[in-house]
């Protein structure tokens, strides 16, 4: 299995925000039963991660900054790979959209305690996994689940 399979290999698949097209996440979820909207500023990135797709209905692809795009859908998962400048901004922006018991899965420079202090004491539980791959560089990923009653 793949690191970034094995990075959603205990999810219940439902509704995936991937925050980023250039990477695989968002193939391995839909591969994995997952109703997935992507959602990246650059729409040659949302055009060539669409290509690679293929034509299936489990993606809604998105032209929009994550970090404002606004919508009241919740989802089951929100991933973004990616590490930015400004991780409280982007975290807490990412973390909005994460429906109650549902899980945040990003790659963070920060650790667990940073990222639960960002996140909200007592809202999240957060776990570090290393970078993917023997002798891999680079951020950690962090996958932070948060508490609460699932709303219906």
């Amino acid at each position: 299995m793949s690191g970034v399979a094995e990075r959603f290999a205990g999810l219940t698949p439902g509704r995936a925000l991937v925050v980023g097209a250039a990477g695989t996440d968002a193939t391995v979820l839909a591969e994995r039963g997952w109703t997935v909207t992507v959602v990246d500023p650059a729409q040659d990135s949302l055009d060539r991660a669409r290509e690679h797709a293929g034509a299936t209905s489990r993606f809604t692809w998105v032209c929009a900054d994550p970090a404002t795009w606004l919508t009241a859908q919740r989802f089951d998962l929100v991933t973004s790979t990616s590490v930015t400048p400004r991780p409280d901004r982007w975290l807490c922006a990412l973390a909005a959209l994460v429906a109650p018991r549902g899980s945040l899965v990003v790659g963070a420079d920060a650790g667990e305690g940073e990222l639960a202090a960002l996140l909200g004491p007592g809202d999240w539980t957060v776990e570090t996994a290393p970078p993917d791959g023997p002798g891999a560089h680079g951020p950690a990923v962090l996958h932070a689940r948060r508490r609460g009653a699932v709303l219906h």
